[in-house]
């Protein structure tokens, strides 16, 4: 039996800093409690800078790869509306998988027990609390990362770019695949209550992406940058996804 003061010490630890989660062996790293600064004053889209205060979350550590989403598929016969296995040959296991609908990723992360993370959680897993603009630092330096300045043109495995790497150790966030938010448009600051009147027509509905990938240019590589679709059944060929989860104590 524990005793009533073990117990209350038990509950009150913190959650470890990295976990796999059983049905897809992803690894998974803690991004603590805590406010940080979002946005940046590049482009309009990205003000104002505003703080958000967030609790404690898990995310991939790495980008969903091919190998994982075959045996989502195999598991559970679901019928992907986008062409992934195009992308998905031999020898392509540990790439990430692309060329996903929404509806695709939402279906995986429902499997895995799992989900896609807010657009405010995916920039404080990317940017840490030091307002980075890439993941190593203020300039754009292209062999560091998959972008369209490194020359590719396809996806490298996940993790392959060293330098790539958050400061919480999240890999690929500034290139390989662009990947899908569960958030729709919503003007900043996104720390008070939206007014729908502030949505530009054009922009109502459509889902958050975030990240560079291997077919961005340098500038839309940046940890702040702001991408928007339709989560519609034509998939992008350069989109991937990474899921969340509650850190739960």
């Amino acid at each position: 039996m524990i005793l009533p003061i073990a117990l209350a010490l038990l509950l009150q630890a913190p959650p470890p800093a990295m976990i796999v989660t059983p049905t897809d062996g992803a690894e998974m790293v803690l991004i603590p409690a805590g406010p940080f600064k979002m946005g940046s004053t590049d482009f309009k889209v990205e003000q104002p800078v505003h703080e958000i205060d967030l609790p404690a979350f898990y995310i991939d550590k790495y980008e969903v790869t091919n190998a994982m989403y075959a045996k989502f598929v195999a598991a559970t016969q679901y019928k992907p509306q986008g062409d992934w296995k195009k992308y998905a040959g031999e020898g392509l296991e540990n790439y990430p998988v692309q060329s996903l609908t929404y509806a695709d990723c939402l279906a995986y992360c429902g499997w895995a027990g799992k989900r896609l993370p807010t657009e405010a959680e995916w920039e404080k897993a990317a940017r840490g609390t030091k307002e980075l603009r890439y993941a190593w630092g203020p300039e754009f330096m292209p062999k560091k990362c998959n972008s369209a300045e490194e020359g590719l043109k396809a996806t490298a495995q996940v993790g392959a770019y060293k330098d790539d790497v958050s400061p919480y150790g999240v890999f690929d966030m500034v290139g390989n695949v662009s990947e899908w938010t569960s958030s729709t448009f919503a003007p900043y600051p996104l720390d008070r209550p939206l007014d729908p009147s502030t949505i530009p027509a054009d922009r109502r509905g459509r889902i958050m992406v975030r990240g560079g990938s291997y077919t961005t240019e340098a500038k839309a590589c940046r940890l702040t940058q702001r991408s928007t679709t339709m989560p519609s059944v034509v998939p992008v060929y350069w989109y991937g996804f990474r899921c969340a989860m509650d850190a739960r104590r």
